[in-house]
């Protein structure tokens, strides 16, 4: 997991760094929260150090200089990024879709927006779309000074296929049969919510966890997508599971977790 480098503390102390990673909504978590701290009269920056969906026009222009910044009494939430044009992306059920995808700014200028706003959120990671993902090595491109991790996962990966839903499944399956009694010819085998908490917590808080520079940086879980009374039943499930775990390990800062229904504006947080 690799770093931006660190703001000068002047920097840090002017802004709160909301980084999320993993699978499953990241993009729409990341905008819902901008938006309600926007409507508290926080300025917000929206931002990447990989890539992400170009934002809507409702919330243009993309700044791709951080000295254009500007807030204005009526527009409290600026996306900043390159313009990297148009990616194809396959979906998990085998849709081809074409995505306008931005990138981060330099880290020259990326350093300048701690200092810019109340509230910076940053998608740290890529999942190409899918509801799952566990890391390579570089991943994800977390930057120093964040105060909060969000590790996001989707509960619509339950019941299928864990090559299916998975982004870098190979990583996922080799952590599954580590932790968790997989085999190797079980890459096809269904996820079920204990799935999704073991790899939330071994592809991620665990590896969070043992990091030096986040004694002080709040861990929480994002359970997405829990759009049906049944997810919702799973979401519980994962979300019980993933507490035993983090339990078991005792180590680090975990803030709890939450299971959200972006698509219905719902969220319950259970705490830790």
């Amino acid at each position: 997991m690799h770093c931006y480098s660190l703001p000068t503390k002047k920097e840090l102390l002017l802004s709160s760094v909301i980084a999320f990673v993993g699978a499953g909504g990241k993009t729409t978590a990341l905008y819902t929260l901008a938006m309600h701290h926007a409507s508290n009269g926080k300025r917000c920056i929206i931002t990447t150090t990989t890539h992400m969906q170009y934002p809507a026009a409702e919330f243009g222009p993309l700044y791709t200089d951080s000295s254009q910044v500007t807030f204005t009494n009526n527009k409290h939430i600026c996306v900043c990024g390159l313009d990297c044009g148009e990616q194809n992306v396959t979906k998990s059920d085998g849709t081809l879709l074409s995505i306008h995808k931005m990138t981060g700014l330099p880290q020259e200028q990326f350093v300048q927006l701690y200092s810019l706003c109340d509230v910076l959120l940053v998608e740290a990671d890529g999942a190409r779309m899918l509801p799952l993902k566990v890391p390579a090595s570089h991943e994800p491109v977390i930057p120093s000074g964040t105060t909060t991790v969000v590790v996001c996962a989707g509960l619509d990966s339950i019941g299928k296929p864990l090559s299916s839903v998975c982004f870098r499944s190979e990583y996922a399956l080799s952590l599954l049969q580590q932790y968790a009694g997989w085999h190797t010819e079980d890459a096809n085998r269904c996820v079920v919510p204990e799935t999704v908490a073991q790899l939330l917590y071994y592809g991620y808080i665990a590896v969070l966890q043992k990091q030096k520079n986040r004694e002080h940086t709040r861990i929480v879980a994002l359970c997405n997508k829990a759009d049906s009374y049944i997810l919702k039943e799973q979401g519980q499930q994962c979300v019980d599971a993933l507490h035993r775990l983090v339990a078991k390990h005792a180590a680090g800062s975990f803030g709890g977790s939450y299971i959200t229904s972006l698509q219905k504006g719902e969220s319950v947080y259970v705490q830790y």
